[in-house]
This record gives C-alpha cells, structure tokens and sequence, in this order.
C-alpha cells in the first residue's frame, strides 16, 4: 500500500509528460515475447527481493527481542520480589526506582514546554505579524520548574506507597507521572477544555501504565539511558541564556567623549500614574509629599499630555520625539530601528547609559525600549519568575491564590527592586555623566503596594485593588475602594522616589543630575463608563505628571499652565544636556516655558499653535488652550472646557457652540496632517 502511494504520482507525472513507455522499460531487461509479461516478472521478482528483506529485518528484530526478553525477565523478578529492608532502606529503594523516572519526565515536560513557547512566539512574530512576549529564560526556567514539579509528584507517590510491592509502586509512580505530563501537555497549547484533556490524559496514562506493568525493567532502563542526553539539552540551554546577551545597540562605543562636568539626566516613568490622584496636582489624599516638595525645588507642568493611552507606544513617543502614527507601534507592535532613539544618541555622546525596568511587559527589550542602552534590566531571576515559566504554576498558583482572595500576580517588579538595580550600576560606572531609565510599575494594576501602603487610606479591610470585567459592575463601595488601593500604590512609589534621591544625594550625584518624573499614561476608574487604560483618550487617561527638577534647584518652583505633550522629552532633553541645534529629535525643548527662551537650543519652532495632539487606534485628541477635542473615525466627537470643568462631565458639542466645534475639529485636522496621521 505503501509502495502504491509513493509509485502512483510518480506514474501519473510520467503518463502526463508522454513518457509512460520510457518508465515502464526501466523496469524491464532483456528481451521479451510480451512487455506486459516482463512488467509483471519483474515486478515478481521486486516482491520476491522485499519480501527478503523483511524477513530479515524480523529476523534481527526478533533476536533482538529475545535477548532483551532474558534481560528483562531478571529485571522482572528484581521488581517482584519484597524490600527486605524496612524504614530508611526500603525508602531509599522505591526512590531509586522513582525519582531517575520523575527527572525524565520534568525534563521532557520542560523542554517540550520551552520549545513550544519559544517556537510560537516565533509563529506569532514571523508568520502572523503579531508578536508575544516571553523571557528567553523561559527555555531553561520551564524546564527547571517542571523538575521540581515532577520530583514533588515522585516523592509524595513514594511516601504513599510504601505499604506496596515495589512493582506495585512502581507502576503506580508512572501513572501519576504520566497522567501529569499528559494533562499539561494537553493543555499548554489552551485549545482544549480541562474536562477534554484529563479524559485524554486518563486514557493516554491508562495505556502507558499497561507497557509499564508488561516492561517495568525495559521502561525504567530506557528512561535512565536518555537522562544524560536530557539534562545535556537542559545545561547547554540554561548556559547560552546566561551568556549571550543583546546588544542594545548598533553603536555601544562613544562617538564623542562627554565633559567630566556634564549634567546626567534621570528619567522616572511612573507607569499608569494619572495626575488627577495625585497630592501634587490637588488631590484630597496628599499622597505625594516627596514630590510636592521637589515641586518647590523645581518645576511642574500642570497639564503634561501623553501621547496615548497604552504603555508601548507612549514610551515608543518619549524616546523618540516621534507620534505613534510616525512610529507605527501599537499595544502589541515592537519599536522598529526607523528612528534613532534617546538612549542611541545620548550613548554615543559618551553617557553611561542603562535602563532598569519593572514593566516586564510592554517595556521589555523584546519591544525594542532597550535599543541604545549599555545596560537594561528587565527581568529579575528568582523563585516567582521561575514558578512563572511553566504552565503549571503561571495558571495554578493565581487561580489557588483567587480562590483565597488574593489576585496578585506571580510575578512583579517593585520600586525598591528597581532602585537597587540602578544604584549597583551607578556604583560601577563611577563619575561618568549618565542617563537612566527607570521604569516603576506599582501604580499599575492590580493595586497591591505592600505594608503599610496597602490599607493607608482605608484602613478596615483591604480594600478593592483589581479591576473588573466593566465599569458597570462595580459598585459604589468597590469604587471607592479600588481608588484608596490605587492612591495608596501612588504614596508607595513617592515613598520610594524619596528613599532613591537621597541616597543620589548623599552619593554626591543629585546636585549635577536633571531628573524628570512622568507618567506613560493615566488610568481610568469608571470615569466615563471606562476602567483600566487604552480605553480612551479622555483626560483621566491622558494627563499625567511631569516634573522637572535642575541642577542646582534653577528655576524653583515654577508652575506651567500651558499643554505640553511628553513628544518633547526627548528633545528636552537634548536641550538641557547642551545639544543645541545638534538635537536629531522632533518637536520642541520645553525649556522655553520656564526660561522664556534663554538658552534654548530650537526655540519654540514647532509648537504649531500651542497644541497638543493624542492618538488612540480610532481616536484622535487636541488638547489646545483651555479645549479638548477628540473624534473617532465613525465621526463621534466631545468637546470640553479644561479650565471650568476639568473632569470632562459636560460636552459642548451637545450645547450648540458650532464655532468653537468647527475650529478645534480644523485644527484637529491641521495637526494630524502635521504628523502625518492617516488613522
């Protein structure tokens, strides 16, 4: 039948091509009374010569069978026969049996895990366009983790089975192990119902419980033979992580040498945190004392304007001075090498430069944030990360921890983490100017900051501190709790701004070191019907912090009415370190509004009109004067006066102010043609 499948095409191409004579004399030799006489003897003769070799294979095979039969006979009788030993050595023996079993099993497990996750981040990346996040310790973490999964299993199999016949437990060892490696290898992919897979895993175990019982000795000697070769994928694997590192650059050697004398420039994103639940801009809960007391030893800008609402694409904006229209980059889109980022240029003027991150996300070197650093912490090897690698744990251990209340993640990244990282590497660079990225995401959901910040503005209980479904579930009750969890995660992250500028302070680097102290974006709790961020482009989603504060306490205690958006950090930047017109970024130095243009490298060319320009896939917004404007593209569209109602509760477009409508939705219009906006 084989042969027939492999032949038949084969026939139908040479018939196809007028060439079915020639192939049929190929097989025919010699002369003949008949050529169909000579087709069929030959063809005879071919089966006579198969069937030779088949039989010979059998032959081999089944000497070969023979001879492990004898070997596992006396395999056999060693299995059946009782532990003469008691207490610690009849322990000792089921584990000898078992434990070697559970390593194979982890390790196949593990890896079959690892290359699965590397390989459709691969698919999703290459082939679909799309791309998925995951740690390249992944491909020794899962492994690691699967181990000690399966080793668990191992052991508490034998502690419950001592009271049988060491074939017995045995047997019973690989059918938890098996039906454990089926059932999470059945449900890794997420396409089949658990009920589904434990069925198929029950079946699948069932049946290799039955060779188990037939071939205990031939089993158990083929699982230890191949652990050599398993644990070898599995070190080489974990030492090529270790050593192989990115690089974040094309060009990691300094094109020029930086003044001894140069300021540094730090810059703190702190991810999710929206102005409006801040101290600093007015709210009822002072949780920002450290930074209202910067506020009066630098300046403030009162409406600062990200550039949308999502993580990567906002920081894709600061970096590079670009709109996300410009950049192309989405909630899920990399940061392409089109455009020269901050780092890159500031690396290559001689800055130490280094990133340190607790987004593991959406600012992870695998989404392009990391291009132009010397150094980039991103991820912080340890038990949860290891946990967090394998299937088991990354869905077992939260749903264990809901079911008792706690929504935590696995794995998070605090401030004081963070900082650590940053101030080991300022300890090893030494008195080199500097820029650096930091990264804080406790403001970020789910809002757990640890003691005493977790019940510090509502003290009874704990407080609501995850997200639901919709805006629409949530009760009053729970809104005012998941605004305290969300406040109290704010005074966590200014509790650690403080705890790091002193110790720059005392390290002797504030004095000479720019700190700017932004947000990527704001946070919506049920405002507008909306929870959570990337759901709109209204102010609660939008408007951020942004603090400036110069070497030697320069204009202190400024603060700046006018709509800024964070496209000129990048810019801002470049002006403060001394690039002048040297700056190969857009927009404009943000200087000018605190020294009236002293000094300032471009002026204030392209402000065009004092706008500021949002973008959200559908939604385009202008914030100009004291009006925001968005629209999306089914021609929806709200207007609101910033100044008299600043929580956007009464839209003008419903008031009849056609004048002002038709203006802002021109320069809408006049703005996005500017940056090249066709969304």
């Amino acid at each position: 039948m084989l042969c027939a499948h492999a032949l038949v095409p084969w026939v139908i191409e040479e018939a196809y091509h007028g060439r079915s004579l020639g192939f049929l004399n190929r097989f025919i030799s010699g002369s003949s009374t008949h050529p169909l006489q000579q087709y069929l003897e030959q063809w005879r003769q071919t089966a006579k010569s198969v069937t030779f070799v088949f039989a010979t294979i059998g032959l081999i095979v089944a000497s070969i069978a023979s001879f492990r039969s004898l070997v596992q006979a006396r395999r056999d009788r060693a299995f059946a026969s009782e532990d003469s030993g008691r207490g610690w050595s009849r322990l000792r023996a089921r584990c000898g049996d078992l434990l070697p079993v559970a390593v194979w099993f982890g390790l196949v497990v593990g890896l079959g895990e690892a290359w699965y996750i590397a390989g459709r981040a691969y698919y999703v990346h290459q082939v679909i366009g799309g791309f998925r996040w995951v740690s390249r310790n992944s491909i020794w973490m899962a492994p690691a983790a699967d181990l000690a999964l399966f080793l668990g299993l191992a052991l508490v199999v034998v502690a419950a089975s001592l009271l049988l016949t060491r074939r017995r437990a045995f047997q019973v060892g690989m059918f938890v192990l098996s039906l454990a490696a089926g059932l999470i290898l059945l449900l890794l992919p997420g396409r089949l119902h658990w009920l589904a897979a434990l069925i198929l895993a029950l079946g699948l175990a069932y049946q290799f419980l039955g060779y188990a019982r037939r071939n205990p000795g031939a089993l158990y000697g083929a699982t230890r033979a191949s652990l050599l070769p398993l644990m070898a994928v599995w070190v080489t694997a974990a030492i090529a992580v270790s050593v192989w590192e990115r690089p974040h650059t094309d060009a990691r050697t300094a094109t020029q040498e930086v003044a001894a004398d140069q300021p540094s420039v730090l810059l703190i994103i702190l991810d999710t945190v929206r102005a409006r639940s801040m101290g600093l801009y007015g709210h009822e809960r002072r949780n920002t004392p450290t930074l209202e007391r910067l506020a009066s030893r630098g300046v403030v800008f009162d409406r600062a304007i990200a550039t949308t609402s999502w993580t990567l694409p906002s920081h894709a904006s600061m970096f590079t001075g670009r709109f996300n229209s410009e950049l192309g980059t989405d909630q899920l889109t990399p940061l392409d090498d089109t455009y020269r980022t901050l780092a890159e240029e500031l690396t290559a003027r001689g800055f130490a430069t280094g990133g340190f991150i607790a987004n593991i996300f959406f600012c992870s070197d695998f989404f392009g944030l990391d291009r132009g650093f010397e150094r980039y912490v991103d991820e912080k090897p340890g038990v949860p990360m290891l946990l967090g690698s394998a299937w088991v744990f990354r869905t077992g251990v939260p749903a264990v921890r809901k079911l008792r209340g706690n929504r935590h993640p696995l794995v998070r990244l605090r401030a004081d983490w963070v900082n650590r990282e940053f101030l080991d590497w300022l300890s090893e660079i030494g008195d080199r100017p500097f820029f650096a990225f930091l990264n804080y995401f406790d403001g970020h959901g789910p809002f757990l900051p640890p003691k005493p910040y977790d019940r510090l503005y509502w003290p009874e209980e704990q407080p609501r501190y995850w997200l639901g479904p919709s805006a629409e579930v949530l009760s009053s009750d729970e809104v005012e709790q998941l605004n305290a969890a969300y406040d109290g995660s704010i005074a966590y992250l200014d509790a650690q701004l403080a705890a790091l500028l002193e110790e720059l302070e005392q390290a002797g680097r504030l004095q000479n070191t720019i700190v700017i102290v932004t947000s990527d974006h704001g946070e919506s709790l049920t405002e507008h019907g909306k929870l959570g961020h990337g759901e709109s482009v209204y102010m609660t989603e939008i408007r951020v912090p942004l603090l400036v504060l110069l070497p030697e306490g320069a204009y202190a205690g400024t603060r700046i009415g006018d709509p800024v958006s964070l496209r000129n950090v990048a810019a801002t930047v470049m002006d403060l370190v001394g690039a002048g017109k040297g700056s190969p970024f857009p927009g404009y130095s943000l200087a000018p509004h605190w020294n009236g243009g002293a000094g300032n490298g471009g002026g204030m060319a392209g402000r065009s009109g004092d706008y500021v320009l949002s973008e959200l896939v559908g939604r385009k917004s202008l914030v100009m004067d004291d009006y925001h404007y968005w629209r999306d593209r089914q021609g929806n569209e709200e207007l609101y006066d910033l100044s008299n109602d600043p929580e956007e509760l009464h839209d003008l477009t419903e008031t009849g102010n056609e004048e002002l409508r038709l203006r802002m939705g021109a320069a809408l219009d006049q703005a996005l043609e500017a940056a090249g906006s066709t969304d």
